[in-house]
């Protein structure tokens, strides 16, 4: 059996419209642009949390020993003899994907080096009360202090200042 005429005309026509230079580049360029698209997007949606976090090189000397021969400096009680020196470190999520307080597998530590007494550990700021920043003081003769958080969305963090029994190069 032999085709019609018009089924013959209208395939000859597809396949002589498909057959032109200009429809192949055409349909490169799309494909081309498709692909990077599709990594474009998969990297833009797929966040990963990104934890980061800063210390402030000025260190504040809050004491130095024997500069002022009147002054004196009591911790509870107990007259201190170092100096005292204070830093700032920040904290925040520099990633798309939260960070919540279930996912830190190991504590999150502000330790001093060379391992010297941290007299007082404070949050100085957060970027809002959701994140709801803690901090664990039980080490803080040690040298230590653990932070822990309820939620760090993109761009979340906070700010926390140690006063540690030692000098600003600590």
């Amino acid at each position: 059996m032999d085709e019609t005429p018009s089924a013959t005309s209208s395939s000859d026509r597809l396949f002589a419209f498909f057959a032109k230079p200009w429809v192949g580049i055409v349909g490169s360029v799309a494909s081309i642009f498709g692909v990077l698209l599709a990594v474009y997007f998969y990297f833009h949606t797929n966040g990963f949390p990104e934890l980061v976090y800063y210390v402030n090189p000025a260190r504040a000397v809050v004491v130095k020993q024997g500069t002022a021969s009147r002054l004196t400096v009591l911790f509870d009680g107990r007259p201190l003899n170092q100096d005292l020196s204070a830093a700032q470190v920040a904290l925040w999520n520099r990633g798309r994907q939260a960070i919540r307080r279930a996912a830190i597998l190991q504590p999150i530590i502000i330790r001093t080096e060379p391992r010297v007494p941290i007299l007082e550990a404070t949050v100085r700021r957060t970027s809002r009360d959701v994140v709801s920043l803690d901090l664990d003081r039980t080490r803080l003769a040690d040298g230590e202090v653990s932070v822990s958080w309820n939620i760090l969305e993109q761009g979340d963090g906070a700010v926390v200042q140690v006063v540690y029994a030692a000098g600003p190069d600590t």
